[in-house]
């Protein structure tokens, strides 16, 4: 742990990522766009079960901030439990928005009858809430422009394009893996330190729906890592952590 309290095991870097996508504000919401959006404070405590005295990278404590974060609480809720007026509460309160039920039911039924938690939706639907209009059709467009991208940058089974984004990235405010082309284009590169064996525990976890183990050392928490980049400010831009690249996490 260094003077201002954050973890030596993670090497973090913020990139913005380009690629030859249209970058407008019509796929990527700014990050002030729902000035109305309450504060959220998570702590170790309500996140890992852990006395933030007991924490001892400071970062990793607590995050307090006006932006769309949701504690796991909420993000591990299934849509089903919570019923479709549920979900549009906790995205208008969220959000700060004020949306009818009538006007949004057709999106929100999709991920209840997919047995999706609160999270996942959120993660998909966020970026793009400010204009209900267009979300399904945008998301459908962005999918189908990745899956192009991506067959585009092989040849004979080789990636030629050395531009190519990760496939998934770690939304930090939903605390959810999503496909690249869900999220916006800045990235926090995160590389964990890699540990022999005996140091290292295999995790399943419902950040990436339990797909895959994720190795990380034993002493770590993932969402720990989690309050740590939320806390996260980069020294040569004015962004803050709101996707990260995680490797082992979003590796696969």
């Amino acid at each position: 742990m260094d003077v201002e309290g954050e973890s030596h095991n993670l090497s973090e870097e913020a990139s913005g990522h380009s690629d030859d996508e249209d970058n407008s504000n019509s796929e990527y919401r700014t990050g002030e766009e729902y000035a109305s959006a309450p504060k959220i404070t998570l702590s170790s405590l309500t996140e890992a079960k852990r006395e933030e005295s007991t924490i001892p990278v400071l970062k990793q404590r607590s995050y307090t901030g006006a932006r769309k974060v949701i504690p796991s609480a909420l993000v591990d809720t299934l849509c089903a439990d919570l019923g479709v007026d549920g979900v549009l509460e906790k995205l208008n309160t969220t959000l700060g928005t004020s949306y009818a039920l009538d006007s949004v039911i057709s999106i929100l039924d999709s991920y209840i009858a997919r047995n999706d938690d609160f999270g996942t939706a959120y993660a998909y639907l966020r970026p793009y809430w400010s204009d209900i209009s267009t979300i399904e059709h945008e998301l459908r467009t962005l999918e189908e422009k990745d899956r192009e991208m991506r067959r585009n940058a092989i040849v004979d089974g080789r990636i030629t394009n050395r531009d190519v984004p990760p496939r998934r990235v770690w939304d930090l405010y939903a605390n959810r893996v999503v496909p690249y082309w869900v999220a916006r284009k800045y990235l926090w590169g995160i590389s964990h330190a890699w540990v022999d064996d005996e140091d290292r525990v295999d995790v399943m976890t419902p950040i990436n729906r339990y797909e895959w183990p994720v190795p990380i050392p034993k002493d770590a928490n993932l969402d720990l890592i989690r309050i740590e980049m939320l806390n996260a400010r980069s020294r040569y831009t004015l962004h803050t952590a709101e996707y990260a690249w995680l490797d082992v996490l979003c590796l696969r």
